[in-house]
Formats: structure tokens, sequence, C-alpha cells
């Protein structure tokens, strides 16, 4: 049975390393695509609005997702940009 004692020195390289690889994972994952949600967000207009001025706003925000849609493609993947 050896003892499991280190030096100061260890210990903190140690505890380095680990936050280093945390950060280094983090930001990968940032970077990955695939964390985001694939529904849709709420646009929040309430059930009391007028139901010809909900139409209106639910048609224009339609009209930006399609928008936003059609241009996404176009641009392509980070990678080309930089």
């Amino acid at each position: 049975e050896s003892s499991k004692r280190g030096t100061t020195n260890q210990r903190e390289k140690i505890k380095r390393k680990v936050a280093e690889h945390r950060h280094k994972s983090k930001k990968e994952a940032k970077k990955n695509v695939q964390w985001k949600s694939r529904k849709q967000k709420d646009p929040g207009i309430p059930n009391s609005m007028p139901a010809s001025m909900r139409a209106q706003v639910l048609a224009e925000v339609a009209e930006q997702r399609r928008i936003v849609g059609d241009l996404l493609p176009s641009i392509g993947p980070r990678s080309e940009l930089t």
C-alpha cells in the first residue's frame, strides 16, 4: 500500500488541467450546431388578443421565419466564413 500523498504542485496542476479541459469541452459544445433546439420558440402572443390582430401577427412571424429559413442555407457552414 502506497500513500496517495502528492506535492501541492501536483495537486494544483491537476486542478488546472481539469479546469482547462472543462473550459475546452464547453467551448466545443457551443460551437456544435446540434445542441440548439429544433422546437420553434413561442412568439408570445396571448389568446386574449383580438383574433384579427393575432392572425396578422402570426402571419408576420411566419414570414420572418420563412425569410430566415431561406437565407440560412445560402450562407453555408461557419467554417467557410472565416
